[in-house]
């Protein structure tokens, strides 16, 4: 939802010395003109009042960016003081081995604001070669809080004009009863759209000291944010004195929940899909990473899928259509999958394997997924 355009920047400049306007310049790789920024509001303490030049030492070019030259609007959260942690010399293997290695602490520009053509829009890295002027004036503690509650605000607004926006038949499957796989699709798309906003609201509140209230509120759940304003009024010593009694959890259903899927498609899938990650791992090509990427989610996704179809459910058979919902996903992504290893065949280029052979398994694959979505429709009827 959110434009991340650090690794595509040249270099930016960002002026906060008139108070209360924001302006700025940035270039893109690729582009010749700068975005222009107008927007209302002020920097974090660090920058308000300031002028800060930065440049990127390896900007990449993306040609899918398409933010308008003038972005009017307000300010977010503008800072270089956030505090990260940075792994030295990340090698994936070593954590996956559980290595030991170094990290160190390093201050991350960050640079957001609420673009009225464009919505979101997130700068955030560390590696920026970067530069802050003496302070034209300076944020008095009753600005600086006022500041942080219109940025707040700011996300809240963006995050209603979002949901305003969703589908109303995809809104109505999630918050009413599903009854076949089609009203189980709208249900999913709305579901999607929900995990993604979510996923912005962690990414901008992870270490706020009020983080679950204002992701409640982003996220529209009142009864959560009214629990946390109860709990708010509990002393801690009354929490600690709380003496809860928990049952304790059926052995058989953890036996069932924990229960490995073992569904020899799903097995053959996902070993085969180590198999091509392995065949692949040298090859640098977008439409080999786009055939690999989307064939090793097929395997989890009818996982997941099949999970539900596992499930005990006695009479309620409206769950199979969720069931061939989740399948539909499968077969989209084997599409996708397949659209990429055509691009392959077409191209004649030479592969460490048989790109027909795999055409052949995935169709194959395909045919399978169709016949248990067959499966369980027979069960809905």
């Amino acid at each position: 939802m959110a434009w991340r355009i650090a690794d595509n920047i040249v270099r930016g400049e960002i002026d906060n010395q008139t108070p209360g306007l924001v302006q700025g310049k940035i270039w893109l790789a690729g582009s010749e003109a700068p975005l222009a920024l107008k927007l209302s509001g002020n920097g974090h303490k660090d920058l308000a009042g300031c002028k800060l030049t930065f440049s990127n030492p390896a900007p990449k070019v993306d040609p899918n960016l398409t933010l308008k030259p003038d972005q009017t609007g307000v300010v977010g959260d503008m800072t270089a003081a956030r505090k990260v942690r940075v792994i030295d010399n990340l090698d994936y293997e070593a954590l996956k081995d559980d290595q030991p290695f170094s990290e160190h602490i390093a201050n991350v520009l960050y640079l957001e604001w609420f673009s009225d053509t464009n919505g979101r829009v997130v700068i955030e890295s560390t590696d920026y070669e970067i530069e802050i002027g003496e302070p034209a004036w300076r944020l008095s503690p009753e600005d600086e809080s006022r500041q942080r509650e219109a940025n707040a605000e700011a996300m809240q607004s963006f995050m209603d004009r979002i949901t305003e926006s969703f589908d109303p038949r995809e809104e109505a499957a999630y918050n009413g009863d599903p009854k076949n796989e089609f009203e189980w699709e709208l249900f999913l798309r709305a579901s999607d759209r929900r995990s993604t906003k979510l996923g912005e609201l962690l990414e901008k509140y992870s270490d706020h000291p009020d983080r679950d209230r204002l992701i409640a509120r982003g996220m529209g759940w009142k009864e959560i944010e009214e629990m946390l304003d109860t709990q708010a009024d509990t002393s801690e010593e009354e929490e600690k004195d709380e003496d809860l009694d928990f049952d304790e959890p059926d052995q058989e259903e953890i036996a069932r929940v924990e229960r490995p899927i073992r569904h020899p498609l799903v097995t053959r899938i996902i070993d085969r899909s180590v198999e091509l990650s392995r065949l692949t791992e040298n090859q640098r090509d977008d439409d080999i990473n786009e055939m690999v990427g989307s064939y090793m989610v097929v395997g989890p996704k009818i996982a997941g899928a099949l999970t539900i179809g596992d499930r005990d459910l006695g009479p309620d058979l409206n769950m199979s259509g969720l069931v061939v919902a989740k399948l539909k996903r499968a077969v989209g992504e084997l599409s996708h999958a397949l659209t990429a290893a055509e691009r392959l065949r077409e191209s004649k280029r030479q592969l460490p394997f048989s790109i027909d052979d795999w055409i052949t398994e995935m169709l194959e694959t395909r045919q399978e997924i169709l016949a248990l979505m067959d499966d369980f429709r027979k069960k809905i009827e």
